[in-house]
């Protein structure tokens, strides 16, 4: 992609500039005869996790999420609950979406965003906490760092998190992470607190039965295996003795 004086660009809203483009093409009544009427058009879905071909797919919005799974040939084992709207979005429990389709205020219904499009079917096997500790310390590296939230916030979450991952917290460390998380969100120079927090309490909320095991020293995987994607990145800026952040 060029753009100024010929130079390399990068291009965040490739999606809204490709329905411009078909807009300017075949006009608005074409594009508003897709999809529903409250969200009209279509939608690209990033459908990962335990489905049986994940990858990119184009929807009319208003597609059931029973349909979407099923363009991705099903499900390849038992979910444990599904990610909606990316690492700033939040979870929804395994059955929550059964009645859904892809839109804003149906999947809000049940306790989703679509958020960066993202639908990813965690498998039950894989445990939960430990996801969303590896999410959560990714995040925090990720941040700009410019703000209490993020600088001071985040890696305290992650490291309280970290402490209930390695079943080493207890009760009042669960605790700490619930009180902290209201502290990081609409106080932040951005939204990038925010949706991690979402990610985080809506986690807890979702799994709760795997916190409670976790606090009792269990855990109930069957597998040691991940299953969100998290890239190789920076430093971690989070402790792992969680002592910095009590």
């Amino acid at each position: 992609m060029r753009g100024v004086n010929g130079r390399p660009t990068a291009v965040h809203n490739v999606e809204t500039l490709a329905h411009i483009g078909l807009i300017a093409r075949f006009g608005g009544d074409w594009f508003a005869s897709l999809g529903s009427p409250a969200a009209p058009g279509t939608s690209l879905v990033s459908v990962g996790g335990a489905v049986h071909s994940a990858g990119v797919i184009e929807i009319a919005t208003g597609t059931p999420i029973t349909e979407i799974i099923k363009r991705c040939n099903g499900f390849s084992s038992e979910v444990a609950a599904f990610l909606t709207g990316g690492y700033g979005g939040a979870w929804v429990a395994a059955t929550a979406l059964n009645s859904s389709s892809w839109t804003p205020e149906s999947i809000a219904e049940a306790g989703g965003v679509i958020g960066a499009g993202v639908l990813w079917a965690l498998d039950a096997r894989n445990c939960p906490i430990r996801e969303l500790e590896r999410v959560a310390t990714w995040m925090a590296g990720e941040s700009a760092g410019q703000c209490g939230p993020c600088r001071f916030g985040l890696p305290a979450i992650a490291s309280d998190l970290d402490l209930l991952s390695r079943h080493s917290a207890q009760v009042g460390d669960f605790h700490r992470i619930n009180g902290r998380l209201p502290l990081v969100t609409q106080r932040g120079g951005c939204k990038h607190p925010d949706g991690v927090a979402r990610f985080v309490s809506t986690g807890l909320h979702v799994f709760h039965e795997e916190v409670a095991h976790h606090l009792h020293g269990h855990c109930s995987a069957q597998s040691n295996a991940t299953s969100l994607p998290v890239p190789a990145g920076r430093k971690s800026p989070v402790s792992r003795t969680g002592k910095d952040f009590k």
